[in-house]
């Protein structure tokens, strides 16, 4: 049997707390947002609530890019990733998103690709891809327009290049599941990778 504590936070960059937190992140994509990760999963381990050699991170849409950010940027922290609909390379999946999701991202990086390459590189999982050591389970849709088909392809081209335990599972839709019948499909897949990397 296995038991599974869930922990979810408003980090920096959230909307929860009004306008002023929400931008403070801005020009400084992943930062904030991981350090607060970073430092709830150390509380989780500190407090005796979780055991480090059981701590999976995982997200979807933003949070995926996170996971994948975490997994590349902390590798010792975490036994495995699970990435929901994620970006791996935002200057790639700028090329490909849909024009609103261009203009979020002009306003998140201060500039476009063009403008600000050096920051959409540093925000980028791919990036530091030669740094993941855990496993990573990847779900993405082939029709998704926010987080995009092409750029998660070339990023799992990359780990698999280097050697990491990257698995990726596909679904016919955009950035949302389309029925119950795929999302219980996806949620045993995730299942099966857990208890694979948790054995």
């Amino acid at each position: 049997m296995l038991s599974v504590l869930s922990l979810t936070i408003n980090f920096r960059g959230s909307t929860t707390f009004g306008r002023k937190f929400q931008t403070m992140i801005w020009g400084d994509i992943g930062h904030w947002e991981l350090e607060d990760m970073v430092a709830a999963r150390n509380w989780l381990v500190e407090s005796g609530i979780a055991k480090p050699e059981a701590m999976i991170l995982t997200g979807r849409s933003y949070g995926g890019y996170l996971t994948l950010l975490g997994l590349s940027k902390h590798p010792d922290l975490w036994v495995a990733g699970i990435a929901y609909v994620a970006i791996a390379d935002w200057a790639m999946n700028y090329e490909d998103a849909i024009d609103a999701m261009k203009t979020a991202f002009n306003a998140w990086f201060k500039g476009t690709p063009k403008d600000k390459l050096e920051s959409y590189r540093k925000s980028s999982p791919v990036t530091y891809a030669k740094h993941v050591k855990a496993p990573v389970a990847i779900i993405q849709g082939y029709n998704d327009s926010r987080t995009t088909p092409r750029q998660m392809e070339v990023y799992v081209d990359k780990l698999k290049s280097l050697g990491k335990d990257v698995e990726i599972h596909w679904y016919d839709a955009g950035h949302g599941v389309p029925n119950i019948h795929e999302m219980i499909r996806l949620l045993e897949l995730q299942l099966k990778f857990v208890y694979r990397v948790l054995q």
